[in-house]
């Protein structure tokens, strides 16, 4: 027995185009250092969490740090020196 579609082709493809996930800008600060060169500390809302970051981002503790966030993924994109 077969169950027939009850949903267009066009439906689903429109349905499933509509829901990407969202690219945010997430301002952080920067916590205490990680021995790793791949990841940083970054404090979000009181918690302190260990996130990858681009090549090249210096982590200085206290300083504002921007991370762009997916529904699943977060990375540290740097922060702002004057």
């Amino acid at each position: 027995m077969t169950v027939p579609a009850t949903r267009s082709l066009t439906a689903v493809l429109r349905d499933a185009l509509n829901n990407t996930p969202a690219v945010r800008l997430v301002v952080g600060q920067f916590a205490a250092p990680d021995p790793s060169a791949a990841y940083c500390n970054v404090t979000i809302q009181g918690q302190t969490l260990r996130i990858p970051k681009l090549f090249g981002v210096t982590a200085t503790q206290g300083k504002p740090a921007y991370l762009l966030a997916t529904k699943d993924q977060l990375i540290c994109i740097g922060t702002v020196s004057a």
